[in-house]
């Protein structure tokens, strides 16, 4: 099957075309150190066949955590922690690739992770959006010049913290409306000079990022995870998208990931959002960003040249062997590896072995301990 032919992402080869997507795992220490807990985790999914796997979001700053228990790369004394880690990835099995997802998330800053909500980074004047959680209230400015290059720095050395922590390449994390994505939607963005207005304006601070990030790690897997849309009426379009994405390749980057959906889609309607753009295949519907994926890898040139990874709820081998380079070049998995980790084994094995996740979504709403399947509760 093509699924399970190699592909390379920049200059590292995966064995195969299956990729544990980023998933937030609830499991970093209260500091944001690499416990244990997410080391065995990671292991578990190198073991099981994942050709490459891309860790949970981590912070690039301490104003850039979203939820507690995020992984951080935002100091130099993570980095022995975060080789540790590597090295275990490594050592189950030395063709596993291990990406590190680094984020920013901007607005959306649970009032777990913060006492004050005026330092938020943001696009626009931004009034606290979880109020009702416990939050401040307090309202943020709309960032300034200075600051929106502080953080393009930020992004760039978390990075190469990640390359001489051993990971094998970074995932910009664009999507949900954390990183750039928060700056190219129209909604968040209403700014009249360089960094917003114009769709050219808006995507600038994504753009910018990428060639920080380029120039800080040099020849080394860059990919980028983005929004095909917020899921809010007025939100970024297919159009927005295709000339985003364009923007990204010509500035270096090595792969795309299509995602849709962002928290200001309103508390508990980011994964209703995702259900209602559910494809038809399967049992569960399966490919549900497939169209925008498809746009997205005309857009880029086809042929792999650029390969484009599709996030939906993937769950069958042969129905994501139909969409294999028309579609997208990888599929990423994620609710079915929380359910069983050798998932993948299995398949390369018996390609129609069905898995057991449902996509009820239960595992997600785990927040002691590490995110667990909870499919029987």
């Amino acid at each position: 099957m093509k699924v399970f032919e190699p592909i390379n992402i920049g200059s590292v080869k995966l064995k195969h075309r299956l990729f544990r997507g980023a998933t937030w795992l609830a499991a970093a220490s209260p500091a944001g150190d690499i416990t244990d807990t997410i080391i065995s985790r990671y292991v578990e999914y190198a073991e099981g066949g994942c050709a490459l796997i891309s860790t949970g979001f981590a912070y690039i700053s301490p104003e850039a955590a979203f939820p507690p228990a995020m992984i951080g790369v935002d100091n130099d004394t993570r980095i022995n922690g975060l080789k540790k880690f590597t090295d275990a990835i490594h050592a189950a099995d030395d063709d596993v690739k291990i990406f590190c997802q680094i984020v920013h998330c901007g607005i959306w800053r649970l009032p777990f992770v913060r006492t004050t909500y005026a330092d938020t980074f943001a696009a626009d004047q931004t009034t606290d959006p979880f109020v009702q959680m416990g939050g401040t209230g307090e309202t943020c400015p709309a960032a300034s010049e200075e600051q929106i290059h502080e953080a393009v720095d930020k992004w760039a050395t978390a990075a190469r913290r990640c390359k001489d922590a051993g990971f094998d390449g970074v995932e910009l994390h664009f999507g949900h409306g954390f990183g750039a994505a928060g700056w190219l939607s129209p909604i968040w963005n209403h700014r009249t000079d360089n960094w917003g207005g114009s769709l050219e304006n808006r995507s600038r601070y994504g753009i910018e990022v990428v060639e920080a990030v380029r120039k800080a790690v040099g020849d080394w897997p860059v990919i980028v995870k983005i929004n095909c849309e917020d899921g809010v009426e007025g939100g970024i379009t297919h159009d927005d998208m295709v000339y985003f994405t364009r923007q990204l390749v010509k500035t270096g980057t090595d792969a795309i990931d299509i995602s849709c959906g962002s928290i200001g889609a309103g508390e508990g309607k980011l994964e209703p959002w995702r259900f209602a753009k559910a494809g038809k295949e399967g049992i569960n519907g399966e490919g549900y960003f497939a169209e925008a994926a498809a746009k997205v890898r005309a857009a880029v040139g086809g042929e792999g040249k650029i390969p484009v990874i599709s996030v939906g709820g993937w769950r069958t081998p042969e129905i994501m062997e139909k969409h294999v380079g028309d579609t997208c070049d990888v599929f990423a998995l994620s609710r079915p590896l929380i359910n069983d980790p050798g998932i993948v084994n299995k398949w390369e094995k018996a390609p129609d072995y069905l898995t057991e996740c449902t996509s009820c979504n239960k595992c997600l709403h785990k927040r002691e301990g590490i995110v667990v399947c909870r499919k029987d509760e």
